[in-house]
């Protein structure tokens, strides 16, 4: 990226070439380079930090850039250790514990098919709306819960309960 929120003591030099610096003034954030680079090395799993919060804006960003089909091979989170944020395409796990929060949120679009276990209100084939809320706040009932769809995009929020 263009390192432009880096601490002025930032030494750029004892990073050797594991740096690939941009300008500041360019099309992209530097997550969505960071992502491009990434995928050059065909990850089974990205987890990226750092991304969710601070500024709206940017918060929104992150997550809209999860929604690339490039990306559909990956399993790739937004996470800040509280929440993690992802896709499903087709199904997905998400593990946790008892009592944490899955909201299920319809992106681009209505999601068709939805079905779920391990929640404490379960969807049993059920189509989710963007401009509704339905999906919102539900519970695992365990350590593990599973989210099915038929079509759509998903998005996932998942807070831990520490």
């Amino acid at each position: 990226g263009d390192l432009d929120s880096l601490p002025a003591d930032f030494e750029i030099s004892k990073f050797d070439n594991d740096v690939i610096l941009y300008p500041k003034d360019k099309n992209e954030t530097d997550l969505e380079l960071a992502i491009q680079h990434a995928l050059t090395f065909n990850p089974e799993k990205i987890i990226i930090l750092a991304a969710l919060g601070g500024r709206l804006d940017q918060t929104l960003g992150n997550i809209a850039l999860l929604a690339d089909i490039k990306l559909s091979a990956s399993d790739i989170r937004l996470d800040d250790g509280i929440e993690e944020a992802f896709f499903c395409r087709d199904k997905c796990t998400v593990k946790g514990a008892g009592g944490d929060i899955l909201s299920l949120i319809p992106w681009q679009g209505e999601v068709a098919g939805v079905v779920t276990t391990n929640l404490k209100w379960p969807l049993k084939n059920e189509t989710l709306h963007p401009q509704k809320t339905r999906g919102i706040s539900n519970e695992m009932g365990g350590y593990t819960a599973t989210v099915r769809i038929n079509s759509g995009l998903l998005l996932i929020v998942h807070r831990r309960n520490n």
